[in-house]
């Protein structure tokens, strides 16, 4: 995932629920069932 995959997340998950404890949960559910090659794209960030 780059950085804009993961501000689309951010954004998703506001946009798909309606209290805070929801909102911290929902990407953590949706990376929870990638691979981990998905969820990191070998850079650290603002090393690029």
């Amino acid at each position: 995932m780059d950085i804009d995959g993961f501000w689309e997340l951010v954004a998703r998950s506001a946009a798909e629920t309606s209290t805070r404890s929801a909102r911290l949960e929902w990407p953590r559910s949706h990376l929870s069932g990638l691979p981990a090659e998905e969820i990191v794209d070998g850079r650290v960030l603002g090393a690029v």
